[in-house]
């Protein structure tokens, strides 16, 4: 069975190698603490009715701290947009939010593994259990994101197209750097702008009943406040990243 903890770091420093670019020689960090700036570049600014957004985007620690930033469905892996925390808005209005589709049907395999008859009920149940362990950990590592971005680092959006493009026998990128927005199209010609919002939900603030609450289960007053404090200081404040302006014609 797979080692969860080793396959975890390896799959972090990948993610790591891959996404994260390091800060520009003589970079100096803007503020104090932890800060983020996020920008947003398109790959052309003139498209055409029909035609999907090519975007890059980048999340930079400006701050003088690490800070750390995790997505279970990650969006700058993937593109799919968590539904609480990314928004993108062409000309105010939040565009595209429909989850991804599958690339085809799925495919379910009879079990085969070899000896597996053999096993008892209880052996069987407990190897196919971990199995299913196995499979969680690994569908984990593979959409989710998890990395401390230390000053000056940059984390950058994966490259791509949206999948029912490539289903129709599209290049699957049109450059190294850029990735579609999907599904949504332009619809209308004229000049629009677009810019992405985050929102990091989190825990609201604990009121007295909750510390309370926690006091009557055994947890002191001190520890529930520290805890929460701590939790806090972790939360990334809203982003706006910068807007662009793009011109759609016929």
């Amino acid at each position: 069975m797979e080692k969860e903890g080793p396959a975890r770091n390896a799959q972090h420093a990948a993610d790591r190698a891959e996404l994260v670019r390091p800060p520009m020689p003589g970079w100096h960090s803007e503020k104090t603490g932890r800060h983020l700036r996020l920008t947003l570049r398109t790959q052309k600014t003139r498209y055409r009715v029909g035609e999907r957004f090519w975007y890059q985007l980048e999340l930079q620690n400006v701050g003088s701290e690490p800070v750390w930033f995790f997505e279970s469905d990650s969006f700058f892996k993937s593109g799919q947009r968590d539904m609480a925390r990314w928004k993108v808005i062409v000309d105010g209005r939040e565009v595209g939010r429909r989850s991804l589709p599958m690339l085809g049907p799925s495919i379910v395999e009879p079990f085969s593994q070899p000896g597996f008859d053999r096993l008892n009920e209880e052996q069987q149940r407990s190897y196919l259990e971990q199995v299913t362990r196995d499979d969680n950990a690994r569908y984990r590592r593979v959409q989710s994101l998890e990395v401390n971005l230390e000053p000056g680092e940059t984390l950058r959006t994966r490259p791509g197209r949206f999948i029912d493009s490539v289903e129709k026998g599209e290049p699957p990128a049109q450059s190294d750097r850029f990735r579609e927005l999907g599904p949504y199209r332009f619809e209308t010609a004229g000049k629009h702008t677009i810019h992405v919002s985050f929102l990091e939900l989190g825990r609201p603030a604990l009121s007295e009943r909750d510390v309370e609450s926690m006091n009557r289960r055994g947890r002191s007053r001190s520890d529930t406040l520290r805890i929460s404090a701590e939790a806090e200081k972790l939360r990334i404040p809203p982003l706006d990243s910068n807007t662009i302006e793009i011109e759609v014609i016929e």
